[in-house]
């Protein structure tokens, strides 16, 4: 079995099946992660902590290789990703409770 370090920096290279190998290992940790994000924005209608991990790692996803090969970094990383979920998320009911797309 691949060491943190190693999927790390696997990851930050671009492997896709190191990526994959790393968010199942530490998806316990980027849940609690998510679960603060909620927390300190007050709680966000119609964004659960799972939904806000999943679309925080289609975001991670589509990126080429992660930003910066260390468990701190990387953390660091998940955490802003997450935190532009979450405000993404508000603009949009923002957005809509003003009216949206209408013409």
């Amino acid at each position: 079995m691949p060491t943190l370090p190693d999927l790390l920096s696997r990851s930050d290279e671009g492997d896709e099946g190191a990526f994959q190998a790393l968010y199942i290992r530490l998806y316990p940790e980027i849940k609690r992660v998510a679960r603060a994000r909620l927390a300190q924005s007050g709680g966000v209608p119609g964004l659960n902590t799972t939904a806000l991990v999943h679309e925080g790692f289609l975001r991670l996803a589509e990126q080429e290789g992660l930003q910066g090969p260390s468990r701190a970094q990387f953390f660091a990383y998940v955490g802003q990703v997450l935190r532009s979920v979450v405000i993404d998320h508000l603009r949009s009911e923002g957005r809509d409770k003003r009216g949206g797309d209408q013409v």
